[in-house]
């Protein structure tokens, strides 16, 4: 496989999509020789990647839309990935273990690095990266996309659960700001059964009248 072009679509995307560049099993240096220079000719890309909702409809085709602004001679073309994370591992790892030469870009979860790293199915990028490039990210972030000191997938985004609560309610009614899953759960039955707000979280919400 040609590992000249495998730098294409990150070196473009400016690492702003969090992807991993296929490797390829018993490869311990697999840019060595090669060169790290984003190509002049026309290239393809393969991209491994599920469906990416957005507002404007599928985030894919705006990553792709803003790299070819940058490169109009690379094609980058979209290979439909399982939704499932651990099909989509299963398939991904069959695939680059298979020999194939396709995918050469592919999304994946951030847990994967020991993993792929230590069967090179990833390649470390670490050589790819401009100076500098991790320090818009926490730290953890970084940790998690390393393996025995390189870092072999890129952020492209986090999945983050936020609780939020009505301050003014809670005042209204006399509550604190719940401090146990139990007490989070009398607070919002009491709210919902109050007729202040239509859910919230607990175990089954009361029913309601007729």
């Amino acid at each position: 496989m040609d590992r000249s072009r495998r730098a294409v679509l990150l070196a473009g995307l400016g690492g702003a999509a969090g992807l991993a560049l296929g490797g390829c099993a018993g490869e311990t240096d697999p840019l060595a020789g090669k060169s790290t220079e984003v190509p002049r000719r026309p290239t393809t890309i393969r991209w491994w990647v599920s469906r990416l909702p957005a507002h404007s409809g599928d985030l894919r085709t705006d990553l792709i839309a803003g790299f070819r602004r940058h490169h109009p001679h690379i094609d980058v073309r979209l290979v439909r990935s399982p939704q499932d994370t651990n099909a989509n591992r299963a398939a991904l790892t069959a695939q680059i273990l298979g020999g194939s030469s396709s995918p050469d870009l592919y999304e994946g979860d951030i847990t994967w690095a020991a993993q792929f790293g230590d069967a090179s199915l990833a390649m470390p990028l670490r050589t790819l990266l401009p100076a500098g490039f991790w320090d818009a990210f926490p730290p953890a972030l970084r940790g998690a996309a390393s393996y025995k000191g390189q870092e072999y997938f890129l952020p492209m985004y986090s999945d983050q659960g936020f609780l939020l609560y009505r301050r003014d309610l809670l005042a209204k009614h006399g509550l604190r700001v719940p401090e146990s899953w139990e007490e989070l759960e009398r607070s919002a039955r009491k709210l919902i059964e109050a007729g202040e707000v239509r859910g919230g979280w607990c175990g089954r919400a009361p029913r309601t009248r007729a």
